[in-house]
This record gives C-alpha cells, sequence and structure tokens, in this order.
C-alpha cells in the first residue's frame, strides 16, 4: 500500500490493491471478463497510511477508485497523501476506540461512495 504508480515504497514494490482496482473497472483492460464493477473501495487498516494506493490519482479522479485509511497519524509516511477518506488515530489508541472509528467511518464511505 505504499508504492506508488512510478516507484516502490515501504517494502512494497507494487500496488496490488490499486491495479486490481484498475484492472476490475476497465473493461478495455480486463476485456469484457468482469462485469458491473465500477467503483472499488480499498478500506486499509494498517499502522502506516496507504499512501501508495491514495495517488493513484487518474483511478481517484475518475471515480473508479477510492480509499479509506484508518492509521496512526503520527507515523510513517510523511507527509500524508490524501486518501478519500484518512482516519488518522492516535498512538495509544485502545482497541474499542479502534473499532467504533473504523466501524464509523466505514458506514460513512459506503454510504457516500456506494461501491
Amino acid at each position: 500500500h505504499h508504492a506508488s504508480r512510478d516507484m516502490g515504497a515501504g517494502y512494497t514494490i507494487l500496488n496490488d490493491l490499486a491495479i486490481a482496482a484498475n484492472f476490475v473497472t476497465d473493461s478495455n483492460l480486463n476485456q469484457n471478463t468482469v462485469t458491473n464493477i465500477q467503483k472499488v473501495l480499498v478500506i486499509d487498516c494498517d499502522v502506516h497510511q496507504g499512501d501508495g494506493t491514495a495517488k493513484f490519482g487518474n483511478l481517484h479522479t475518475s471515480h473508479r477508485l477510492s480509499t479509506l485509511s484508518i492509521h496512526c497519524a503520527d507515523n510513517y509516511p510523511r507527509p500524508k497523501a490524501n486518501s478519500t477518506y484518512d482516519v488518522g488515530l492516535p498512538s495509544n489508541v485502545g482497541d474499542e476506540e479502534y473499532m467504533t472509528a473504523l466501524q464509523q467511518s466505514v458506514n460513512i464511505a459506503i454510504s457516500e461512495i456506494k461501491p
């Protein structure tokens, strides 16, 4: 989730989530082997922000890929990329707070994006 279009980062060589989202939403690319998928929402739950996935701009501007990244606000990478939804949590967040933030942000993203 750290690799961008033109380079690897953070031990990530390529961004398989963005590549898969591009493939399933592009009928020319998948030669109509995948149908009825126009939008993908990547829900990235990691201590680090999914900055690489957030940087796949052409997929974002065409509304084919949306990203929700829930991560520690005070962690790598710096600066943060702009995900569709960024949920930066404090480093000492507890399980209940984390699950509440995750549930609320996922509910919002799904209701707004309608993947």
